[in-house]
């Protein structure tokens, strides 16, 4: 069965995306132990090699979200207004990242008698406000990446109200004199650890996936296009060894973009299945969930396993379950919520 009226590529990245994060969090020392193993073959070995290099911390997908991020919100943004954009994301985003969160502190409290945060922490973190207020990150960890993607659409929805969307090349001397800042200030937010500069590292990919965008449907001249992204990936190159010295041993970024742009040039060759489209629905649901409920499922299928065979593809297999259950309940009720403000807003 093959359905249209989609961005079909972007279906293919979004599911490389999570999967690479998935393999990168939960499976790499399984991959890392096999290439090395005596008894695997060396084509074998050549290739879990490069497998790993994809999945390192799930760098590659993270990237991968973020140019995709881009790439979309540039786009929606040509036809909605600031009030439709604003209540589509927030209803698309905060209602399973809110139950996702609050799932993960009641868990923890149950059954390892974790102490739930105060008010102090619980209000940024769902607010996804945490940067400014010093919180520690949720979702064992992975929120980061959302608090990336908040402050991206507040400052589009800024770019929308100001009618600068209109000016494209407007945009593009946005996305560089923001970069240029973020690489003279000091690293945003300045913390001791993997942490460190995260937003000054990480939101500029966002601004390649929207000049990637206005290249592409010749909205910009392409010189212009492909100068201010080779100059945000320069910047990260130049930056990351100083800001996060642990990132400078990885191509995870350059592979990211190289990924993106060839599935991005030959978009017009994808065709969706039904199958194709399950799993790339599942994005945030398992990005939310991963990290997090994944030693609760390891115990549950080590005391009752699901089948005889290895314990990851059981958990792996529960967890998209998992998964399925909250992006047709939660996900989607936020989403139908989200429209229907919009129609009481227009």
């Amino acid at each position: 069965m093959i359905l249209n009226k989609r961005l079909e590529f972007l279906d293919i990245l979004r599911i490389f995306a999570f999967v690479s994060v998935l393999i990168g969090h939960k499976f790499y020392e399984v991959l890392d132990g096999l290439s090395k193993s005596e008894n695997v073959h060396l084509t074998l070995s050549f290739f879990l090699d490069a497998l790993k290099t994809l999945c390192w911390g799930g760098g590659v997908g993270v990237i991968v979200f973020f140019l995709i991020s881009g790439y979309i919100i540039t786009l929606v943004l040509q036809t909605e207004d600031v009030k439709v954009f604003l209540i589509k994301r927030i209803f698309r985003i905060y209602p399973l990242y809110v139950a996702a969160v609050l799932m993960e502190a009641i868990i923890g409290h149950i059954v390892n008698n974790q102490p739930y945060p105060p008010l102090s922490i619980w209000i940024p973190r769902l607010l996804l406000v945490g940067d400014f207020f010093n919180t520690p990150y949720a979702l064992d960890n992975v929120e980061w990446t959302l608090r990336i993607e908040v402050l991206f659409y507040a400052m589009m929805a800024l770019i929308k109200s100001l009618d600068l969307i209109k000016y494209p090349n407007y945009l593009l001397l946005i996305y560089f004199l923001i970069t240029v800042s973020l690489g003279v200030s000091n690293p945003i937010p300045s913390k001791i650890g993997w942490g460190n500069g995260y937003i000054t590292l990480f939101l500029p990919f966002l601004f390649m996936g929207s000049c990637i965008y206005l290249m592409g449907v010749k909205k910009v001249d392409s010189i212009l296009a492909l100068s201010c992204i080779s100059y945000i990936f320069l910047s990260y190159l130049y930056l990351t060894p100083i800001i996060s010295p642990l990132s400078k041993n990885s191509h995870f970024a350059a592979l990211a973009l190289a990924f993106f742009l060839v599935i991005w040039l030959l978009r017009f060759n994808f065709q969706n299945h039904l199958l194709i489209i399950i799993f790339s629905e599942l994005t945030y649901s398992v990005y939310f969930f991963h990290n997090w409920l994944w030693p609760y499922l390891e115990s549950l299928v080590k005391n009752y396993p699901i089948f005889l065979g290895y314990q990851g593809v059981q958990v792996t297999l529960l967890l998209f379950l998992i998964c399925y259950f909250f992006k047709f309940t939660i996900e989607r009720c936020g989403i139908l919520v989200g429209k229907f403000f919009c129609e009481y807003v227009k």
